[in-house]
């Protein structure tokens, strides 16, 4: 178990691989692993994950397993599709937030962005760290301006104070 920063959550088809069924996943980095990627997996997760978002720190941990079985659509060698039936554990998630690292969602933005085409994709599939990242951009300009604002009033009053 490792506090790791969250870094986008949705559905994707499973292990990203074309023709897998949608499911629910996390992204985290690790800032302290050199910001080391890791993906969970689970049905589970938009239960467990409700409460955080991009940019928290959280720990997500496995807290149950139990087999079920699962029927899904699987393509056969003449493209046709079967319904066939899996035996798979259904895992129960618990992730807790610990606070929130902008400087890891940064991070992960500008891993992931180096052009304005760069954006654009990141828009269409990770749209959640592209809004958090402006959202961490527009607040640290908001800072400076008003860091900015108060050295003139400093220097203001030492002025007339003269």
């Amino acid at each position: 178990m490792s506090t790791e920063v969250l870094i986008e959550k949705g559905r994707a088809p499973y292990k990203f691989e074309t023709g897998n069924a949608e499911r629910p996943f996390l992204r985290t980095v690790d800032p302290a692993d050199n910001g080391k990627e890791r993906i969970y997996w689970g049905s589970d997760l938009p239960r467990a994950a409700a409460n955080v978002q991009i940019g928290d720190v959280i720990t997500a941990k496995r807290v149950d397993s139990k087999a079920v079985t699962i029927t899904h659509q699987e393509k056969q060698a003449d493209g046709t599709q079967k319904e066939v039936e899996t035996e798979a554990k259904r895992n129960k998630w618990e992730v807790t937030k610990h606070g929130h690292n902008s400087y890891a969602v940064l991070a992960a933005y500008n891993a992931r962005v180096d052009s304005p085409e760069a954006r654009r994709q990141l828009e269409k599939f990770n749209p959640g760290l592209v809004k958090a990242r402006d959202q961490i951009v527009s607040a640290q300009k908001r800072e400076k301006l008003q860091r900015e604002q108060q050295a003139q009033q400093t220097v203001k009053r030492h002025s007339r104070s003269l």
